[in-house]
Order: structure tokens, then sequence, then C-alpha cells
């Protein structure tokens, strides 16, 4: 079970650098414009990416955090897509060192919408990249919209096959 966490984790955090490091060239006006998406602009999205996995990371280290780490942020999107970039790099480091009993754990931590919850760890961990990997989608369908043409395959099996070479 570690190998399978471990492996998405790599993929998540491959996806989130590759798709980033794209987005970070955008400029200000153009990440900020707003379109119809589930957060209405790219920089949005990607504080939502960032808000989430680093909430669910600090789950699994056994902290709830009281609000979302984005509520105090006021850099650029590039920076935006650091935040995002560094906490995929923590998540998978975090999944990496857990022994195999720890997937199977069961956590108890609090949510800010309906507060004390139990969760076993992988399935909180399968949540979240599942959860970036959505929003990911989003990004590309939002970028495409603004007239962004090269956008990097973040595809699993792409990943697989690159880290198969």
């Amino acid at each position: 079970m570690k190998r399978t966490w471990t492996n998405l984790a790599r993929y998540n955090c491959w996806a989130n650098e590759r798709l980033t490091a794209v987005i970070s060239e955008l400029p200000e006006p153009v990440a900020n414009q707003e379109i119809v998406s589930s957060f209405p602009s790219v920089k949005l999205t990607l504080l939502h990416i960032w808000d989430a996995e680093l909430l669910w990371l600090k789950r699994l280290q056994g902290v709830s955090l009281p609000c979302f780490p984005s509520a105090d942020f006021s850099g650029n999107t590039a920076e935006a897509c650091e935040n995002v970039v560094a906490t995929s790099r923590e998540f998978q480091a975090f999944v990496e060192v857990q022994p195999e009993a720890f997937f199977q754990k069961t956590l108890s931590f609090k949510t800010m919408s309906f507060g004390a919850q139990q969760q076993r760890a992988f399935e909180i961990i399968q949540h979240c990249l599942n959860h970036s990997t959505y929003h990911r989608g989003q990004l590309v369908t939002m970028t495409r919209q603004l007239g962004l043409e090269k956008i990097p395959s973040t595809d699993f099996i792409y990943f697989l096959r690159q880290e198969a070479k």
C-alpha cells in the first residue's frame, strides 16, 4: 500500500511542478481574469489547491489548522505557484517516510466546516491527491480559455513513462 501512495504523491508533485512552471509565467491580469469555474480565476484556483494540500497534510501530521493558509496570502501568481509546489514536495516527503502501518491508521482531526472527523490516512491521501488532479484539470481548461497554447501533459501514464526512462 505504501508504494501506491508514495507513487501518487510523487505524481502529484510532478504534475504540480509541470503545470505551475507554465502558469507562473502568466501576466498578473491574465491570472486574475474572471472565468466561470469552481473558482473565478487561475490564481484563486491555485490558492485553493495550496489550501487543500496544506490542510490535509497538516491533518495527516496531527494538526488541524483553524483557517485556510491563503487567508493571509498577498503574493502574486508566481508566488502562489511556489507555495503549491513547496507544499506538494512536503506532502510527498511526508508520505515517503511513513511506515506501512500508518496508511491504515484512523486519524482524528477537526475541519472548519464539519467539526471533529475521523478518516484512515490512506483515504485522506487519496482524497487530497484526487482533489488536486481535479483542480489541475480545471486550470488546464482555464488557461486554454485565456489563450495559453503550450500546456504540458499531466497524465499519470505520462508520469509513469517518464519515470521508467
